[in-house]
């Protein structure tokens, strides 16, 4: 760990980042989180670094619309979550208690935010919703649809959920994205002629791109 020389209101950007292990692929090894704060005005910068025991293959990192609470996507079937300050993990959950998984890189490596304290993510065969103060307690919305699901945002309304998919080892190559619709709570599969893990969405519009 490398302690902050200086408060983290004093730097107006905070970058988190998802760390692994000593792989190429992000997907193994271990699991932590490291926090770059920087003032682009003075050129300042001041970092910090936290490794999470019994969590595996940290992946990506999201962090609360309110900025107080960071998840850590990984592959080590958890949900873990941290103070986005002080990076010290504030809970976790294992998601086998939930779902089982059919491959050991289909964690939870992304979520979506639906307020400060509810969030969305796959588990298993299906998307689960999550208040943050009942973990034990997730609410299944159905089926994703996809091999292996990864990135996920939701869209400007806030009405669809879309993410990308990764190939599976023992169901073959991905190809595809899915959209869920939160109100009637089904699923869409959309073919494409290459493998996209992740998308971006359009600010203002239901529409969202799939990056290969």
């Amino acid at each position: 760990m490398s302690p902050l020389t200086t408060q983290p209101h004093e730097y107006p950007y905070a970058f988190h980042i998802a760390l692994d292990g000593n792989g190429l692929n992000g997907l193994e090894g271990r699991a932590g989180v490291c926090v770059f704060r920087y003032d682009p005005a003075t050129g300042r910068y001041a970092y910090k670094i936290e490794y999470y025991d019994g969590i595996a293959g940290g992946h990506a990192v999201s962090v609360s619309p309110d900025r107080s609470l960071g998840f850590l996507g990984n592959t080590g079937q958890h949900l873990l979550f941290y103070d986005a300050t002080a990076l010290a993990e504030t809970d976790r959950l294992s998601t086998l208690r939930i779902e089982p998984t059919d491959s050991s890189i289909k964690g939870t490596t992304h979520i979506a935010w639906l307020g400060t304290r509810e969030i969305v993510g796959a588990i298993g065969e299906h998307l689960w919703r999550f208040d943050i103060d009942q973990l034990g307690r997730p609410e299944r919305l159905g089926p994703h649809g996809l091999k292996l699901p990864h990135a996920m945002k939701t869209t400007a309304s806030g009405r669809y959920l879309v993410y990308g998919g990764m190939d599976h080892p023992g169901r073959g190559e991905a190809r595809e994205v899915g959209i869920f619709d939160l109100r009637t709570g089904t699923a869409r599969r959309v073919d494409l002629p290459a493998t996209c893990w992740h998308v971006a969405a359009h600010p203002h519009e239901d529409r969202f791109y799939a990056l290969s």
